[in-house]
Parts: C-alpha cells; sequence; structure tokens
C-alpha cells in the first residue's frame, strides 16, 4: 500500500499483514531498523527505548480515542483499560428493592404462576400440604397480610453465584496491521 502514513493503523481482512506492514500484536521491533517509526511512536506501547520499541498490541482489544470529550474518562496514547471477564458483585449493582404482595390465606399452588383465568397477580401464601405431598405456597389472592416476617425471611434470600462472565460487545475478529513503511506525518 503506497498511500499511508508511517505508523497508520488499518483493519485488514486477509490471512497475514502486507509487505510493509506488521500485526498490531504487541511485537518488539529493532530500533536500529526502524528509527522512522520509532521517532513516531517511541517506547508509548512497550520496549526498552535502547535496542528496540514494541508496536500497540490490539489482540482482543478494540481501539478506543485518545483524549476526552463531556462527561468522559481523558484517554491517553497507549493506555489501555477495560477487562474481558468480571464478576458482577454486590458493590457493582444499582441500589433497588424487591417487593411482593402476602396473603394470610392458604397457599393455593406449589407453583410461581398465576392460576389459570386467574386475575389477580402472584401471592406469596400460606404454606398449605396439597394432595402428592406438595405444598402450596403461592395463591392469586389480593388480600395482604401485615407483620409476616417469618413468611418474608423465608422468601427473600440470596440466589446466585460469583461466577465471572464475558464483558464483551458484539464483535468479528480483524487483523490490524499498522505501517512499517510509508510518508512521514508532518505536524500541522
Amino acid at each position: 500500500m503506497v498511500d499511508c502514513y508511517l505508523g497508520e493503523i488499518r483493519l485488514f481482512a486477509g490471512p497475514y499483514a502486507p509487505e510493509g506492514w506488521a500485526d498490531c500484536n504487541g511485537q518488539l521491533l529493532s530500533l536500529a531498523s526502524n528509527q522512522v517509526l520509532f521517532s513516531l511512536i517511541g517506547v508509548t506501547y512497550g520496549g526498552d527505548g535502547r535496542t528496540n520499541f514494541a508496536l500497540p498490541n490490539l489482540g482482543g482489544r478494540v481501539a478506543v480515542g485518545a483524549g476526552a470529550g463531556t462527561g468522559l474518562t481523558v484517554r491517553a496514547v497507549g493506555q489501555t483499560g477495560g477487562k474481558a471477564v468480571v464478576s458482577l458483585e454486590v458493590a457493582n449493582m444499582p441500589a433497588h428493592t424487591h417487593s411482593f404482595t402476602v396473603s394470610n390465606q392458604d397457599g393455593t399452588s406449589p407453583n410461581a404462576l398465576p392460576a389459570p383465568g386467574a386475575s389477580g397477580s402472584v401471592v406469596l401464601a400460606n404454606m398449605a400440604p396439597v394432595s402428592g405431598g406438595t405444598v402450596a405456597t403461592y395463591t392469586d389472592a389480593t388480600v395482604a397480610a401485615a407483620n409476616q416476617p417469618q413468611v418474608m425471611e423465608d422468601a427473600i434470600e440470596a440466589v446466585g453465584t460469583i461466577q465471572p462472565h464475558e464483558n464483551i460487545m458484539p464483535s468479528m475478529g480483524m487483523r490490524y496491521i499498522i505501517a512499517l513503511q510509508g510518508l512521514y506525518p508532518q505536524r500541522p
């Protein structure tokens, strides 16, 4: 590619980096063989600055514009951030409550589903045995009972695990390449 700036990064759909380009995979380049490119990016992405320097490593990353905007966090060129996998913890959740209705009537269903044709919402009720040894815990009754702390303590309990989950937007693997040759970008 002839019409490019030295140090320019592009997306490329091919299985290799074309001649005059290199993958943005964090590889170290010899400073002696790449002095002009080093004059542009220095050790921003790594290297010792005496014998080598690193190319940007965009493997598994998305490029984000450097700088700041209204209400945005300042990002410096070369700064990395974000996590591919996170665990949602109580401290990360927005403040919220879980409300439900209880009834002092005996339960009519072991399932938290409205009875067929029921017009009301499902209500937690007094536990009542039904046929087959199951316990009816829910009703579609609309009469709520006040001050049933034991029912509430039994009904509201911690659930879930602290298993990490992916934190990646829908994406497609592509190759980021950087120009090792090209026009030297002049400052404005």
